[in-house]
């Protein structure tokens, strides 16, 4: 009978953390031009809205050149709109938007983003 108990309980324990290490297995980088799913699958940054250190959201990724990201952000009063480089070391990705490390007025300072 104790056997049998022991035996039960080492195999729950078992199914019990297959779908934490499952879980565990895909990355999720902080940084960079795309990351690796749970499904293995790529996901990129284009389309995703950016954010200011301050939590103001100031534009959106319009694509990604090699580990920088080309930000399309609203001028002021609304006259256009600029596209700026952003470094690596100037933003944190998150779930489902990327957030700068600097405040938006450092942000419409960024260089103009060089196009092809």
């Amino acid at each position: 009978m104790t056997k049998n108990l022991i035996t039960a309980i080492a195999i729950a324990t078992v199914l019990g953390a297959a779908p934490v290490a499952a879980q565990q297995s895909g990355t999720m980088g902080q940084s960079g031009q795309a990351t690796q799913t749970q499904s293995g699958q790529t996901q990129s940054y284009t389309d995703w809205p950016v954010f200011s250190s301050g939590g103001v959201q100031i534009g959106a990724v319009k694509s990604v050149e090699g580990d920088k990201l080309q930000v399309e952000m609203d001028q002021a009063l609304g006259i256009g709109a600029k596209t700026v480089e952003v470094g690596k070391d100037q933003y944190n990705a998150g779930d489902d938007r990327i957030n700068l490390t600097i405040d938006q007025a450092a942000a419409m300072q960024l260089p103009e983003a060089q196009t092809n």
